[in-house]
């Protein structure tokens, strides 16, 4: 009889090897059904280094079939689904930060040991210290989709019910902009590129990540249109609008880079506290707000139902409309209400930017941040 051979750092059928005359060490093993040894590099020459790299390649790539939920832990599972699925969706790094979140509460436990009531009670600990019911309920959310996932791929043969109604989705943002914080805003932005950013954000109350995205392509001036739609681009349920271009945002949409703002979120993040500390806005203040602003102005201006859906990209009750008018975007009436509303509200930040010049010379917001000959009146100065 044939005598199994050990191989190093073997864990089940799986073992590290090096191909003849390469540095690197990869995980390696025999398929059956094609008769041939599979070998996958982990890019490390260090053995020691190699075995911890190897433990995580199993975790997350080992075939697993109806699984005791006893026999697998929770963070085996948290492991796969970030990997395999989680890198796929458009919300990965918050998927990312609510599993670590429970992983760091409920440490190394096997799935069995998970009940809905822990996780409600942790749940109702979050609340206490402060997050709101909203948030702690998208962190249920995250975890109920990992387990869902490894249980409809037939991974683990039972999971836990995940208490997501327990938390109640909390309130919308309340907190709307006006032309005069707007202005402020303005002012004191630097550098160039996040005025662009404020003003296409007060313009069109657009997402972060889609004017972040835009670029000159997806403007047409012909028609004086933004349309935020990326081709090739997977659609989700915060689907992206076409709109139509105010005056005041025009001169601001020109540039020669591929991106019209050219800078991604975490240097946004960075310049926008700083614009908002300069213009003394509170942290409620946010990229956002200018979105919560439209939306209040086009209630306030009676802008018809069906302008506030297209300008927000927010789908009919009857979603075959959407499919048979995508070319009502090329008519001359399309969002007139809502683009005029918009137009009017830009007057009164180019008024409010006006009035902050005029006082500039005793105002510590402009006098301490821009020279007096660098405060415009007309927002299409400032572009």
């Amino acid at each position: 009889m044939r005598r199994r051979r050990d191989h190093n750092g073997q864990i089940g059928d799986y073992w590290l090897s090096k191909r003849p005359g390469r540095p690197f060490w990869h995980v390696t093993h025999y398929d059956r059904a094609t008769r041939q040894t599979v070998r996958d590099s982990l890019g490390t020459d260090d053995f020691d280094e190699a075995q911890g790299l190897f433990a995580e390649w199993y975790v997350i790539n080992v075939r697993l079939h109806n699984e005791r939920p006893q026999d697998i832990d929770l963070a085996t599972v948290f492991a796969r689904y970030k990997a395999q699925r989680a890198t796929t969706v458009r919300s990965n790094e918050q998927i990312a930060r609510s599993l670590r979140l429970a992983e760091d509460h409920f440490g190394a436990i096997v799935l069995a040991e998970l009940t809905p009531g822990m996780l409600e009670d942790w749940g109702r600990t979050l609340v206490r210290a402060g997050a709101a019911t909203g948030y702690v309920r998208r962190i249920m959310t995250d975890v109920r989709s990992a387990l869902n996932w490894v249980r409809k791929r037939g991974e683990v043969a039972a999971i836990p019910y995940v208490p997501v109604t327990a938390f109640d989705e909390g309130r919308a943002r309340e907190r709307i902009i006006t032309a005069e914080e707007t202005a402020r805003l303005l002012m004191v932005a630097e550098p160039e590129w996040l005025r662009r950013f404020i003003m296409i954000a007060a313009a069109t109350g657009a997402r972060t990540e889609a004017i972040l995205e835009l670029s000159p392509f997806q403007i047409d001036r012909e028609r004086g249109l933004i349309d935020f739609r990326v081709p090739g681009r997977r659609e989700t349920k915060k689907r992206r609008p076409v709109v139509r271009i105010a005056p005041q945002l025009a001169p601001w949409l020109t540039a020669s880079k591929d991106r019209l703002v050219g800078r991604g979120k975490k240097a946004l993040g960075i310049q926008w506290r700083e614009a908002r500390e300069a213009a003394r806005l509170g942290e409620d203040v946010v990229p956002t707000t200018f979105r919560h602003t439209l939306h209040t102005l086009f209630d306030e201006q009676f802008v018809p139902e069906s302008e506030v859906l297209d300008w927000f990209a927010r789908p009919r009750a009857d979603k075959s409309t959407d499919h048979y008018t995508k070319r009502r975007i090329y008519r001359d009436e399309y969002l007139s209400s809502a683009v005029d509303t918009v137009a009017k509200w830009l007057a009164e930040v180019e008024n409010e930017t006006a009035r902050l010049r005029a006082s500039a010379p005793g105002d510590p917001i402009i006098s301490t941040s821009l020279r007096a000959s660098c405060v415009p009146t007309r927002l299409s100065t400032l572009g």
